[in-house]
């Protein structure tokens, strides 16, 4: 019994020291087997919220381990370089090469760390790093001197522009950024897109989050900062104009050949909608497309009613892809936009073919076919 006893306690070391993956690393290199973030402060602060930022900028990332072993690098060990078998292209696939220190730059590492944390108002952050070394492996220590989060003390709306400023002070209660938050770019790129997004809504066409811009003022002593928003310098002068919805032009059997074809073509006009094609030839009757639009003619460009089209269109299940292309309209001074709504179809009938076995009480068993069709007609 101690015999057996200490044959699998070997057998299990064995085991550990093959799944270690250490046994076969280039001369003079070392198995990186990771890091750990250590923060420093004498202000009262949320170090694991701050440390768990910082972990998740830390690269390369060690090679994956279950309690101590390496599987994916022993699998890569015992794999050849060019397999030539299929359990050996298996095995390669599945396995992992040695992640060695000599990969790693902590100097790099510890300059995104302290990007990240300026990122969350911690502006002065200085990260340090500190290698570890074993026989045969090493990690690297970082460790960050920070201080408490900058907190915002004011929000400002300088948008030097009549109609969006008008309308962006008028929906400020909407912000994602209020007085007393704590200083996060996640959240002015939040702001950027919220603001970007209705004005995309209120007629905006060609407008685009790059073209808002803030400005941080920390002169403040007491670890506070005044945000101002603003446009940009040089932004293009179609961003500060409305547009609205000119010619709808439906194609319900719209192909890539389409896109040949410059000839006019027959239509049929349904609310102020223009289809192409004839009536009886499309796959949806039109006053069904026109009722499911949001897009009117006339209307201020809304994403929102872009989009619902869109999704609306698609819920009716006959068609396998609905794009809308919007471009400036050629027969107008004024800013207007046509839309043209390209539908491809899915096929008018599909056929579907199922096969099981069955067993019934009078012990009868055996295969059973059930065949259906369906007709996408509307």
């Amino acid at each position: 019994m101690n015999i057996n006893k200490n044959i699998a306690v070997l057998f299990t070391c064995l085991l550990f020291a093959a799944c270690s993956g250490t046994k076969h690393l280039p001369q003079g290199e070392k198995l990186y087997t990771g890091a750990e973030v250590e923060m420093e402060s004498t202000d009262d602060i949320n170090k694991k919220q701050l440390k768990a930022a910082a972990s998740r900028v830390l690269r390369p990332n060690p090679n994956t381990s279950v309690l101590g072993m390496r599987p994916k690098l022993w699998l890569y060990n015992i794999s050849r370089e060019e397999p030539r078998t299929k359990l050996g292209k298996w095995i390669r696939n599945r396995s992992e090469p040695p992640v060695l220190l000599s990969e790693v730059r902590p100097g790099v590492t510890a300059e995104f760390i302290d990007a990240r944390l300026f990122n969350m108002g911690v502006f002065n952050a200085k990260t340090y790093s500190e290698v570890v070394e074993k026989e045969k492996t090493a990690k690297v220590i970082y460790t960050s001197q920070v201080h408490k989060p900058y907190v915002i003390s004011d929000f400002v709306f300088d948008l030097e522009h009549e109609g969006i400023s008008e309308l962006v002070i008028d929906r400020k209660h909407r912000s994602l950024i209020k007085p007393g938050d704590t200083y996060s770019l996640d959240k002015l790129r939040a702001e950027r897109s919220r603001i970007d997004a209705m004005l995309k809504n209120k007629g905006y066409y060609y407008f685009n989050p790059d073209y808002l811009v803030f400005e941080a003022d920390t002169l403040n002593s007491d670890q506070t900062v005044l945000l101002r928003i603003m446009l940009i310098d040089d932004i293009p002068a179609e961003a500060l104009e409305t547009f609205y919805i000119n010619n709808i032009v439906v194609n319900q059997n719209y192909s890539l050949a389409d896109r040949q074809l410059s000839q006019p073509r027959d239509t049929v006009e349904v609310n102020g909608v223009y289809f192409i094609g004839l009536d009886e030839r499309m796959p949806v009757k039109p006053k069904v497309i026109s009722d499911l639009l949001f897009l009117r003619k006339g209307d201020l460009f809304s994403r929102f009613n872009h989009t619902a089209t869109l999704s609306r269109l698609m819920h009716i299940e006959n068609y396998k892809l609905v794009q809308a292309n919007f471009s400036e309209s050629p027969n107008t001074t004024s800013n207007f936009l046509d839309v043209d709504i390209m539908m491809t179809p899915m096929p008018r009938y599909s056929f579907r073919a199922e096969m099981d076995m069955v067993s019934k009480s009078n012990n009868y068993a055996g295969p059973r076919l059930n065949l259906s069709i369906q007709n996408r007609n509307a």
